[in-house]
């Protein structure tokens, strides 16, 4: 078993509660980013959501399926567990499955788990990259952005946050380039500090730098993230979507 996993399991914790119980149906809810799901949630009884039954082991079990996991074998036993007997209830559950969802997602979200993070403007494309579809995610300066997809660093542009903005284009400070094997390429813009060099091949979630506090304006602080797809607009289109609704890791 894995070695967070026995941490996990061996914590000297007390049985549940209904109110424990709440509690990990809503970390669980957060960490599947599902809107829809959290409306559902607050719209149920208290005597419901504080009720492990049928409807949490479904969430559990559509957790399992948004992070990749067996459904069936160790993983899901190991969840199911720790669900159960722990009393530290979402920082476990958090924990245990973005553990799970780091080694097995394709895309994640390019702002960690835990960062205050919203999608600010929607698709739209970059200006003067042809072809390149873009979303605006923010959080305040100096949040963690991390790689969004295993990929190569192909250039690093731009410049010091400190620099007045260009208005002619709207960049603010450090931009990363980056390129797949299978020849996507992602543009992202609007670093503070930049923590990887042009060369360096990157994992999924792996840290890259840090959003730069807007001058004079730190609520629009955000990160830019677009990419441009071999297979065309509509695919880019897909591509940047799929990096909005992908499982947020820890790092």
């Amino acid at each position: 078993m894995e070695p967070h996993l026995v941490r996990v399991l061996s914590l000297k914790i007390p049985p549940m509660t209904g109110k424990d119980v709440e509690a990990v149906r809503r970390g669980s809810i957060r960490y599947l980013n599902d809107d829809r799901a959290w409306a559902a949630y607050m719209k149920m009884p208290t005597v419901m959501r504080r009720t492990f039954g049928t409807g949490m082991r479904a969430l559990v079990k559509r957790v399992e399926h948004k992070a990749r996991l067996e459904v069936d074998g160790k993983a899901g036993m190991a969840v199911d567990r720790v669900l159960r007997k722990s009393g530290a209830y979402d920082g476990v559950c958090d924990a245990l499955l973005a553990s799970y969802a780091a080694s097995r997602v394709t895309y994640c979200y390019p702002h960690p788990l835990g960062a205050t993070s919203t999608i600010c403007q929607g698709l739209h494309q970059t200006a003067g990259i042809g072809g390149n579809w873009a979303m605006d995610f923010c959080a305040a300066g100096t949040t963690l952005v991390l790689a969004v997809m295993d990929v190569e660093v192909v250039k690093i542009s731009g410049h010091p946050p400190d620099h007045v903005v260009d208005s002619s284009t709207g960049i603010f400070g450090w931009n990363i380039h980056y390129a797949t094997r299978d020849n996507y390429r992602w543009f992202s813009t609007h670093y503070g500090e930049v923590s990887v060099r042009a060369g360096q091949q990157l994992k999924v979630g792996h840290s890259v730098g840090r959003v730069g506090r807007w001058p004079g304006n730190p609520g629009r602080s955000h990160t830019h993230l677009g990419v441009t797809s071999p297979k065309g607009w509509t695919d880019a289109q897909r591509t940047i979507e799929k990096v909005a609704h992908a499982p947020r890791l820890p790092t």
